[in-house]
């Protein structure tokens, strides 16, 4: 079991590499799909290896993903519509199977904080190089400034994962190139999202009896001194994201307010079976083979997409994912760990970016998301044996 973790962990690294070095094939042919395949085959070998163990003792929100996992799958293969289904159920389940795996190994103690907390130091690295390394072809023309970069919603999906590093020297450092990067990309949604999931971080900041003041002081100057820095170096690409929220009314959100409408009145016109159960997985989009399809591009929104795809049903088990999630954030609110923090903040991501954009049905770093879902509600069920005290988080200052 440690050693197909170590691939997952391997191939989870390569990914985002993979994806930017080919990030105009996303197609049957991409290799960015090949390691997704990979990813969920070493998925599938740990779930079949462990059918016994791992529908056991989980939480109610772990059973809900479950759940709607199946659900995904059945209405997929009941509303075959041609070739290309394959690759979008690799699209679909992928980052669901991952975060029902992440639990699973958390709740285990297959992986280690450790381990979770380098994970995560890598992509952020990997994620913000490869947005800075995207800084000089966006800056050639006006055109690129005037649009933006996928990159940022890449990085919100592991700003969560801060949390692990809010006690380690890295942590200023992590926060810059997170914070910074996403700012740069010029992504609406993802700037709305990183501010919004923020406000716990503030608050564990200025609430923690583990800050003491003069430390305060200090990452406040830091902070202040990071701004200037990013000010001054970045103020181009800054100003351009700016500039973009006042393009709101101009472009309308990326054209999304006319997908969205599209959507919602195919969906109208639907007899009402498929209103109910779906039209099978991105049976709107034209390159999907379905007699459904009425358009080039996926909704941009995970509700929207789910309601035309997997029916009324598909939203309602979707919505009851979120509400459970929600409850475990109530009856954790005077447990307020890392790993509460960590939740609050994925989960504040995961219903903005759900509404903005997508999250499992469109992005593929969505899956680093939904481990930090997976393993922060883990670490948080009550008489977890792999819940650890927060002052293991507090032994060591060093990356």
């Amino acid at each position: 079991m440690k050693f197909i973790t170590k691939i997952i962990y391997l191939l989870l690294i390569l990914l985002p590499i993979v994806d930017f070095l080919y990030r105009w094939q996303e197609d049957t042919s991409s290799p960015a799909l090949y390691l997704r395949a990979m990813t969920l085959l070493s998925f599938i070998f740990i779930a079949i290896t462990n059918i016994r163990s791992i529908f056991t003792k989980n939480d109610l929100s772990i059973k809900l993903f479950w759940h709607f996992l199946f659900y995904i799958l059945l209405i997929s293969f009941c509303c075959y519509v041609g070739t290309n289904t394959l690759y979008a159920l690799i699209r679909a389940v992928f980052a669901i199977l991952g975060l029902l795996i992440f639990y699973y190994l958390t709740k285990n103690n297959i992986i280690t904080e450790k381990e979770v907390t380098f994970f995560f130091l890598l992509l952020i690295i990997i994620l913000a190089t490869t947005t800075y390394l995207n800084l000089d072809y966006r800056l050639n023309t006006q055109r690129e400034l005037r649009t933006a970069d996928n990159t940022g919603y890449a990085l919100l999906c592991v700003y969560a994962a801060i949390m692990l590093l809010i006690h380690k020297r890295i942590f200023p450092i992590a926060l810059f190139l997170v914070v910074i990067g996403t700012f740069i990309s010029g992504k609406r949604g993802a700037i709305v999202g990183l501010v919004v999931s923020s406000l716990p971080l503030i608050r564990y900041f200025f609430t923690s009896k583990q800050w003491k003041a003069s430390k305060k002081i200090f990452f406040t100057v830091l902070i202040l001194i990071s701004v200037s820095i990013a000010i001054h170096v970045f103020g181009d690409y800054l100003s351009a994201s700016i500039g973009r929220f006042q393009m709101l009314e101009e472009d309308h959100g990326s054209g999304r307010d006319t997908i969205l409408k599209l959507y919602w009145q195919h969906f109208k016109e639907s007899n009402l079976i498929n209103q109910i159960f779906g039209h099978g997985v991105y049976a709107g989009i034209w390159s999907s083979g379905s007699k459904y399809a009425f358009y080039s591009k996926m909704a941009h929104n995970d509700w929207i997409e789910i309601l035309y795809d997997f029916g009324i049903i598909g939203v309602l088990l979707y919505l009851s994912i979120f509400i459970r999630v929600f409850l475990i954030l109530l009856r954790n609110r005077r447990n307020r760990t890392n790993y509460f923090y960590m939740l609050e903040m994925a989960f504040l991501i995961w219903f903005l970016t759900s509404i903005f954009s997508s999250t499992f049905l469109m992005n593929i770093n969505s899956i680093y998301l939904f481990i930090i879902l997976a393993y922060s509600i883990a670490k948080l069920e009550p008489n977890s044996s792999s819940t650890e005290s927060t002052s293991t988080l507090l032994q060591s200052n060093t990356p």
